[in-house]
């Protein structure tokens, strides 16, 4: 029933000439909040079956009502995003149930099926999960490298600030909420806690650094009986109470800790305000 010009509305349209259109030249806005929602998925979820099984779809009724897609992303999923508009992006035929067809429009991964046998499937869903979590532990390192500097000033200030030296999975997942990350919590907690004991430490997140304190904490103890005799002898020789680079590198130096690359390093990792001064 459209009478207007189609060669212009084309042309609107396809605004690159790619001889094709899409939703997300249509309509931007509704493009965005779905692929936002399906990313948002993507990063707690395997596949869209999961999603609708396990979440939307808990009665096993082959549809989602209205209230139980608000409910589900709110009370279960946590999402942000804009939940009215969303169901009505996905309720194509507007009868205020979805099915798994009309969610399927996401464009997440199906299930697919297999032949493969248990241990197979078993084995490469380890395989898997193993390198789901290592790169969400190297995206949550650069995360709070760009934020910090370094991994211990981050752990410092934001992941243990009381400074009890560990952190349990609801701590963890606080401080991490706190910060602004989002992702697959249980694969990143699943990588740092790789000996299962339920708390996560510095050693685990930045073991270099960690190694570099207790190369140091040695030969601190080859000299001093506590670490009070060995700031007023070594690093604070002034007593203005603070040490800066130049002083912490030449206590470096006395001591016998002369890897200058290291000495710089461990100065920032000491340096928590970031002021280039270590008290």
């Amino acid at each position: 029933g459209y009478r207007g010009k189609l060669k212009t509305l084309w042309k609107a349209l396809d605004s690159k000439n790619t001889g094709y259109v899409t939703l997300g030249s249509m309509a931007p806005k509704a493009q965005a909040l779905l692929d936002d929602f399906r990313t948002f998925l993507e990063d707690n979820y395997r596949t869209l079956d999961d999603v609708f099984e396990r979440v939307l779809d808990t009665d096993r009724s082959g549809r989602v009502s209205q209230e139980e897609f608000f409910a589900a992303c709110r009370d279960k999923l946590k999402y942000t995003g804009n939940v009215a508009k969303l169901f009505k992006h996905l309720d194509v035929k507007q009868n205020l149930n979805l099915t798994m067809q009309e969610v399927e429009f996401l464009g997440m991964r199906r299930r697919v099926a297999s032949t493969k046998t248990a241990r197979q499937l078993i084995a490469e869903r380890l395989a898997k999960d193993k390198r789901d979590a290592e790169a969400m532990l190297t995206r949550f390192r650069e995360f709070l490298k760009l934020r910090h500097g370094n991994l211990v000033r981050a752990w410092r200030l934001e992941l243990d600030p009381d400074g009890d030296g560990r952190l349990q999975f609801t701590e963890f997942c606080a401080a991490c909420r706190a910060m602004g990350f989002q992702g697959n919590m249980k694969a990143l907690w699943i990588s740092l806690d790789d000996d299962d004991t339920g708390f996560v430490e510095l050693r685990e997140l930045d073991p270099e650094a960690v190694q570099l304190f207790d190369e140091f904490t040695q030969i601190l103890r080859i000299f001093f009986v506590d670490l009070d005799t060995a700031w007023y002898s070594a690093l604070d020789l002034d007593g203005s109470g603070k040490c800066d680079a130049g002083e912490f590198q030449s206590a470096c130096q006395m001591l016998g800790f002369k890897k200058e690359k290291a000495s710089s390093l461990l100065f920032r990792y000491l340096d928590t305000p970031g002021q280039g001064l270590v008290s």
